[in-house]
């Protein structure tokens, strides 16, 4: 028996795993002496398409006519033109302002250009109830709708937007609210300024006598004169200016419309008086009305919230026009007193043209 080992045999499978690894260590050292690139950075683009899809809007194609008695310019109707045309937006629905300026027949032409353009509905404020409350009632029975807002009539217009009722006992109504409201700040024999823009009209009538009946209801003696102040901005001002200077003895001046009222009270402090001095009061909620009531020289204005008698009267127009069968009801906003006690709470909305 022989003393030597036997000699161990190498596996193949270990020779080719012991090459793999050489080969893939060879490979690893030369990649890892490979140079860099330097400054090269790697830039992913991606493309973004914005795409804009267009909501169709309700009331689109849809054309509202709004008649006013007012004039382009006036502080109060452009707050009315501005609740119509919000209301428009809302629904896609185009709205058209006219104005017949107190003119009869001015108003007739213009309801008859609107009716022969046979828009989608219409809304008046009629002033002018003898010429227009026959072409309302010719619009009807062609089958375009009517409503009528701020000034009303008895036409067969399908509702009302306003303050009171649009009849002389409503202005009757407004004009003895403010009436009541100052009566307390008024001496006993004073004389009152009674300022209109359109001495002729219903609203002015009711508003003044509606102002007189509180002050005597409240036991009050006075004298008072009306004044046709015009409607115009500047010849208004100049107009009241010269009646205040010449009857310095007035102590209350009143007004029955928005631009009476807003340039009275800037009147009477450009005269040099003082708050209180003359009692300043009447209609709405003008920009330079506002200032004056903080001020203390205006002591009340009834307001009669325009901005959303109109954007209410095209809210109800598109649902009489988008659904048939649909009844509309008269809308009375009420009437709102203002003075030093509330204006505050009101002064947002004026900021944004809606009151």
């Amino acid at each position: 028996m022989s003393g030597e080992k036997p000699k161990r045999k190498i596996s193949p499978s270990l020779i080719i795993a012991v090459i793999i690894i050489i080969v893939l260590l060879a490979a690893l050292v030369y990649y890892a002496t490979l140079p860099r690139p330097v400054g090269v950075m790697t830039t992913t683009v991606i493309a973004t398409m914005t795409t804009t899809v267009k909501i169709k809007l309700p009331g689109e194609g849809m054309k509202i006519a709004f008649l006013s008695n007012g004039m382009a310019g006036d502080p109060f109707w452009a707050v009315a033109q501005k609740g119509a045309e919000d209301a428009g937006k809302i629904f896609g629905i185009e709205v058209v302002t006219y104005y017949y300026e107190g003119d009869p027949a001015k108003a007739a032409d213009l309801m008859d250009r609107i009716i022969a353009a046979r828009p989608s509905g219409i809304i008046v404020s009629d002033t002018e109830p003898a010429v227009l409350e026959p072409k309302i009632n010719h619009a009807i029975e062609l089958g375009i709708p009517v409503v009528n807002a701020i000034n009303d009539d008895h036409s067969k217009r399908l509702a009302f937007f306003g303050p009171t009722p649009a009849t002389l006992e409503g202005f009757l109504e407004q004009g003895y609210a403010v009436g009541k409201h100052v009566a307390h700040l008024i001496p006993n024999g004073s004389h009152i300024l009674i300022s209109c823009e359109f001495p002729a009209e219903p609203y002015a009538r009711g508003r003044g006598q509606g102002f007189l009946n509180a002050l005597t209801e409240a036991g009050l003696k006075f004298t008072y004169e009306i004044l046709d102040a015009g409607y115009e901005t500047a010849k208004t001002e100049a107009r009241i200016t010269e009646y205040l200077v010449a009857h310095p003895e007035t102590k209350v001046a009143y007004s029955v419309g928005g631009l009476t009222t807003e340039r009275t009270g800037v009147v009477v402090e450009k005269l040099g008086r003082k708050p209180g001095e003359i009692i300043v009061c009447g209609f709405d909620l003008l920009p330079e009305t506002l200032t004056a009531i903080k001020k203390g020289y205006n002591k009340g204005v009834g307001v009669q919230q325009q901005y959303f008698c109109l954007f209410n009267a095209v809210v109800t127009l598109y649902n009489v026009i988008a659904n048939p069968g649909f009844t509309p009801a008269n809308y009375n906003m009420g009437l709102c007193i203002v003075d030093q006690t509330n204006v505050e709470k009101l002064e947002k909305l004026v900021s944004e043209g809606k009151m």
